[in-house]
Order: structure tokens, then C-alpha cells, then sequence
């Protein structure tokens, strides 16, 4: 049977009937339905579960930046999107370097359901990946690998000048685990002695001290974790496959101050120097009780130097008291949490923070998880974003889970405030404050909640916190 590639290698050749049109888009360029199209596929795109820690962690497609394939003959229609990495894109075994680039390609096969398909090339020229395409693969040489959204590998092609090379491949090539003996056969007559070899890629970070001069001082390396893929060898290649092809994810830097006496890493902080007013000493409280819920949310960015975490002034959206913005979290790593009620009374100003801390964190824990670090299991989270993603808004959804994980948090963190001067019931009504339209379980009766209230009342009368 002749590859796919071929097909495509002979259409284009071929100019009698047959037409393909690959028209490189813009967003300006697109109809409205276009554009809504895209939205749809953005929308329904995750790498949540892709059994690749270096792809969940590294890849991020340019939405921007596609390629529309329309055929005559097909009534289906293709994009494929341009990526970037967020690590570097080759891999290095003594004198042998690989480079490689992702291209996600997706094709409607129904109404309103898509195919998604994670594409590698891998190559060892470097300039032959810079306008690579599935649609117009025709010069490469190299491994071309599919996968779908959980990562497994679908097809996998060596090619040499464009044209596939087919060695014996067997069942195991498809198989997921642990490494399996060479598909590797010099005696194929098809393939020339070329063949699939298993590879083992350790990935890992540098750590460097850059000083006020701007120099730098590599101080030592991190391991991170280890992958394995199939890569095509070419007849008579000297390609090394007895030891592991490294990739080196990333730099990260300790700051010297101007004394040099001390090392001080700078994004491992959280900046709350914007806050003023009583938002500001209540924040200063919080650290200073040090409870659990603001050691497990607050704290957790001052543990994790990739994700900043920023508490300013400002005004917020779709609420009058305070929240939480993640927009630039895939970009910069950054989440901003408002408070627009400098007024309130101490204890609602504490759950302001508390409660936008925790949808703050739950954003951090998130896109860990998206790049494979998951340190502790929250199936119930994700099983939530799963049932009301078409219908609530991601913040919605972790009010929900808010209610079921964070009422007796919020309110103990309070009661240690307030110096243990009630007992913890006296606390949740301001637990629940912001989440009782999301209480799907039915956790708050009514008449619970009536009562809830008139404790908040003595609290208030009665706190001796003083941020006048």
C-alpha cells in the first residue's frame, strides 16, 4: 500500500482535475465563522493527559499562526498550527545532534467534533524544519511521529528525501511501556539496512549565580525526568543509540546581590508590595499566623520559583470585593489576585485573600499538572472541570470545589487570626462567602446558614484585630 505521503507527494505533482489548496491565514484574513471555528478548537485542545512530561510541560501552540488545507475532493477541511517550545528543540548524544519540531494538525470529521493529531520531525538538518509542514513534507529526511491527545503514537514514518522508507515494523512499535528490543533489520531489502531505533532522552536544567556585572557562573544541574521515543535511522548512519541523548530544558538563576553576600533567587517570591492600607496588614497578619490553608496556597508560590504571584489594588470585573487573574499564567507565569474593597472589616478582608488565594493556587496546581508534575492527586477537581466545562467558567468550577474542600480551611485560618476566640462554626459564614450560589451539593441548609450569620455578627462586635 503507498503512504499517505506519497498520495500527497503525487496530488501535488499531478495538475489534471485534482486541486489542493494550503493557504497560510491570519486572523484577519479569516470569515467570522473561521474565527468562531478556531475558537472551538482552542477550546476543546488540552494536553491534560499526553503521556509525554517533556510536551506537557514545553509545548505551546501559536493560535495564530496556521495553515488552512482545503481539497476538492474531501469535503473536510485541515488547519495545522505552528508551535514553540519552551526548551530547547534538538537532543545530543556525543558527536550526534537531533533537532526536532511539533506541529498540531486537526481536521474536522464531523460536525462540531475534531481529530487532533501531535506531529514530531526529527531530523538532523536543522534548516529542512524551518518551513516544515504535514502538508508539503516532500525534502525532509528524518522521523515523522503521530500522536493523538493522550500521547499515544499513532504512525510513526521514516523518510529520505520526502519518500518513505519502510522497514519491518511489528505490533511492539505502537505498544506503550518500558523499551523493546530494535526494530532495526539490515537484511530488509526494502529498507536498506535503515530501520527504528528506541531511544532514552534524559531532560534536565542548569542552574547558573549571575552577578551585577551580568556575568554568569554555572553553579550545578538538575536532573528532571527521562522519556523515550523512536527515532528513523538512516542505511549507514552513525547514529549513537548505546548511551542517552540529552536535552537541556532550561536555564534557571540564583541573583547575587551587590554585597555578594548572599544568593537570592528573585521569582521565588510573592510580591505583595503593591497591596496598601488594611489589605496590606491583614496580609501581614496572615503570613505572621501562618496557618495551614496560607501556608498551602500563598505558601506554595514561595516554594515554586516558575510561577509568580502578585497581590495589588485594583478593580476586578465581575466582582466588587476581589479576585484572581491568570491570563498571562502560560506566558509569564505570573497570577495576579485584586482586592477592590480596601474598606472591609479584618476578617472579610483575611477571606477576600484566602478565597482568591485558593483559586490562585488551584491555577498553579493546574498547570503543574498540564506539565506533569502532580503532587498530590485531585481527581475531584478534574472530574468537576469535566462535567461543567459546558456550562461554568473555569473560576466557577472551582467555586464548586471550593464548597466541598474549603469551607472548615478558610474558616480555621480565620479563627487562628482572631486569636481561637470562637469556636470554628462561628467562622464559616464568611467561609462561605462568595460560594453559596455554587453549593450544588447542598452542603449550607438554610437554616445552618441563618445561624452561621448570627455568629458573624458577634465576631465582628468583638475582634480585637486593629488595621486602623
Amino acid at each position: 500500500m503507498k503512504s499517505k505521503l506519497q498520495r500527497l507527494t503525487k496530488i501535488g505533482i499531478l495538475t489534471f482535475g485534482i486541486i489542493i489548496t494550503v493557504t497560510n491565514c491570519s486572523k484577519d484574513e479569516l470569515t467570522k465563522d473561521e474565527l468562531t471555528e478556531i475558537q472551538k478548537i482552542k477550546n476543546e485542545f488540552s494536553l491534560a493527559y499526553f503521556d509525554n512530561l517533556f510536551v506537557k510541560k514545553n509545548l505551546q501552540i501559536n493560535w495564530n499562526d496556521f495553515r488552512l488545507n482545503n481539497s476538492e475532493t474531501s469535503p473536510k477541511s485541515t488547519y495545522e498550527f505552528s508551535t514553540r517550545l519552551k526548551a530547547n528543540d534538538f537532543i545530543e548524544n556525543g558527536g550526534t545532534k537531533l533537532f526536532f519540531k511539533y506541529i498540531l494538525e486537526i481536521s474536522k470529521i464531523r460536525n462540531n467534533q475534531w481529530d487532533f493529531e501531535v506531529i514530531k520531525f526529527t531530523t538532523e538538518d536543522k534548516e529542512s524544519l524551518e518551513s516544515i509542514s504535514s502538508f508539503s513534507s516532500y525534502d525532509f529526511s528524518g522521523t515523522v511521529t503521530h500522536f493523538n491527545l493522550k500521547g499515544e503514537l499513532t504512525e510513526i514514518k521514516g523518510l529520505e528525501k520526502g519518500m518513505e522508507i519502510t522497514p519491518k515494523l511489528h505490533n511492539r512499535i505502537f505498544a506503550k511501556g518500558g523499551p523493546t528490543p530494535t526494530d532495526h533489520d539490515p537484511s530488509d531489502s526494502d529498507s536498506g539496512g535503515a530501520g527504528f531505533q528506541w531511544i532514552e532522552v534524559v531532560h534536565y536544567t542548569d542552574w547558573y549565580k549571575v552577578y551585577p556585572d551580568g556575568t554568569q557562573e554555572f553553579t550545578h544541574r538538575v536532573y528532571n525526568y527521562t522519556t523515550w521515543e523512536y527515532i528513523y535511522v538512516p542505511a549507514n548512519s552513525n547514529y549513537s543509540t548505546n548511551s542517552p541523548y540529552l536535552n537541556h530544558e532550561s536555564n534557571e538563576y540564583f541573583v547575587v546581590d551587590s554585597n555578594n553576600n548572599e544568593n537570592v533567587d528573585e521569582e521565588d517570591k510573592v510580591d505583595d508590595s503593591k497591596l496598601t492600607g488594611k489589605a496590606k496588614c491583614i496580609f501581614d497578619k496572615l503570613n505572621e499566623s501562618s496557618s495551614n490553608l496560607f501556608k498551602e496556597t500563598i505558601g506554595k508560590f514561595i516554594d515554586d520559583p516558575e510561577y509568580n504571584l502578585t497581590l495589588i489594588i485594583g478593580e476586578c470585573s465581575r466582582s466588587d470585593d476581589a479576585c484572581t487573574d491568570s491570563r498571562n499564567l502560560d506566558s509569564t507565569g505570573e497570577i495576579i489576585i485584586k482586592i477592590e474593597d480596601n474598606n472591609a472589616n479584618p476578617l472579610q478582608m483575611a477571606q477576600f485573600i484566602l478565597h482568591e488565594a485558593i483559586h490562585a493556587e488551584i491555577h498553579r496546581y493546574v498547570s503543574r499538572f498540564e506539565s506533569g508534575v502532580d503532587p498530590d492527586n485531585r481527581a475531584r477537581l478534574f472530574q468537576l472541570y469535566d462535567f461543567y466545562n459546558d456550562h461554568f467558567n473555569i473560576g466557577d468550577i472551582q467555586h464548586v470545589y471550593m464548597t466541598e474542600r474549603y469551607i472548615n480551611p478558610i474558616a480555621s485560618a480565620l479563627r487562628k487570626l482572631d486569636g481561637f476566640k470562637y469556636p470554628l462554626d462561628y467562622y464559616k459564614a464568611f467561609a462561605w462567602d462568595g460560594l453559596r450560589t455554587w453549593d450544588l451539593s447542598n452542603l449550607l441548609d438554610p437554616s445552618l446558614d441563618s445561624k452561621y450569620e448570627e455568629y458573624r455578627k458577634i465576631v465582628i462586635e468583638n475582634t480585637t484585630i486593629s488595621c486602623d
